[in-house]
């Protein structure tokens, strides 16, 4: 395990950030313990009162490599707490600032991930009329059926999500086959114009 230098949960909250509906790709494996894919990367996380450690699958970068990437996704260049402190309002605090501090105390350490553009916008394709679990399952079945293979661990299979070109192949039948109903139309249609626009 290598460490995120993360050690604060008010600066990140594992299980409030990956568990919260903006992401579809991570699992909890054990109490603070999550695995996901990230890119071509199967990666663990555990938050405990240490911190946060990581660890990754394949080992075809450095740990350097993966830490930049684990920063960049999880935005950890930008501080939560002075941004609550910003957005709470100094001595005379505005009514929406006054909101926010209320709320904010059940959202520390949640933060805003800067996920692959593509894997966002057909998460949120599938996203229509959905609930969480329904449309992690969408996303892995996107996964599974036109992703590559990473590897196999803890006895389960991890694939990438599948290119932009790939999805624009897809058949629509199949995707609807695949239990995406009425999305299916919507997931080849975006997928064909942002081949197009490229």
């Amino acid at each position: 395990w290598h460490s995120l230098g993360v050690t604060s949960r008010e600066e990140l909250d594992l299980n409030s950030t990956l568990t919260c509906g903006q992401s579809f790709r991570w699992k909890a494996v054990n109490t603070g313990e999550f695995i996901g894919v990230l890119g071509l990367f199967i990666v663990r996380l555990r938050q405990d009162d240490e911190g946060i450690f990581f660890a990754y699958h394949p080992c075809t970068v450095s740990k350097e490599e993966m830490f930049r990437l684990l920063h960049d996704y999880f935005q950890l260049d930008v501080s939560l707490t002075r941004l609550y402190e910003h957005w709470k309002g100094g001595p005379s605090p505005t009514a929406i600032q006054e909101e926010f501090t209320a709320a904010s105390a059940c959202i520390k350490g949640l933060r805003i991930l800067r996920q692959p553009p593509e894997e966002c916008l057909f998460s949120f394709v599938c996203s229509q009329n959905n609930n969480i679990k329904r449309i992690a399952g969408m996303i892995e079945k996107l996964a599974t059926n036109y992703g590559h293979f990473i590897a196999k661990v803890d006895n389960t299979k991890h694939y990438s999500f599948p290119s932009v070109a790939t999805l624009a192949r897809a058949k629509e039948q199949k995707l609807r086959d695949l239990g995406f109903g009425y999305r299916a139309k919507y997931i080849t249609a975006a997928a064909r114009e942002l081949v197009a626009r490229n």
